[in-house]
């Protein structure tokens, strides 16, 4: 799980032990990469559990990230998710979000960006998608159920999205999180890119995270 390429650091637990490297991958949807090595698994259960890494800053373009989840039984008062961070502070979060049981997606230094889709957020194992964009200042989420297809080219219109009212200078790691999300939550297969296609590794011959 602290393996692949293009990090600068291994995974980096706020509390000691909140997660824990566990064998086997979760399940991907088809046309993503294969998950390898293993998949970092933690207890949520009345406790808050937060685990970082890091990488070579993005403060132009896009910046897209994806991540395998698994949560069970997730309930309205819980979140799980990821988040792109700037050093400590969380510009964007993707996932879950507290008091709702849809997937969302929000900037917590805007108010009024929190927006939810229609994709409840349940039992099963999904691929969640980030997208940010410097010029524009907007982001986008996407989600696939484990035995979806995805396509090779960027969708056209994403699943939930919202303008940022303060621009995002800069990312340079990332954040997963979870608190009551059932008794375990399982993340696998981080990704992180310039471009949707280096992201689902539609283009090999350019460089992924």
């Amino acid at each position: 799980a602290s393996s692949g390429t293009g990090w600068t650091n291994k995974w980096r637990d706020v509390a000691a032990g909140a997660f824990a490297i566990s064998s086997g991958n979760l399940s991907a949807p088809t046309t993503y990469p294969t998950p390898l090595g293993n998949k970092l698994t933690g207890n949520p259960t009345g406790v808050e559990i937060l685990d970082f890494r890091g990488f070579n800053a993005f403060d132009s373009g896009r910046i897209y990230v994806s991540v395998l989840v698994q949560a069970q039984n997730p309930i309205a008062s819980s979140f799980a998710g990821v988040s792109l961070m700037n050093g400590s502070t969380e510009e964007i979060f993707i996932g879950k979000r507290w008091g709702s049981g849809q997937f969302g997606v929000e900037a917590p230094n805007s108010s009024g960006s929190a927006t939810d889709s229609s994709f409840n957020f349940g039992n099963g194992t999904y691929l969640m998608v980030g997208m940010y964009d410097f010029d524009k200042d907007y982001f986008r989420g996407q989600i696939y159920n484990s035995g979806d297809s995805i396509s090779l080219t960027e969708p056209t219109s994403w699943q939930v999205g919202n303008a940022i009212a303060t621009a995002v200078s800069r990312i340079d790691g990332l954040r997963l999180g979870a608190k009551e999300a059932g008794s375990s939550v399982n993340f696998d297969e981080v990704r992180v890119a310039a471009t949707w296609e280096e992201l689902i590794n539609a283009a090999p011959n350019e460089p992924t995270v």
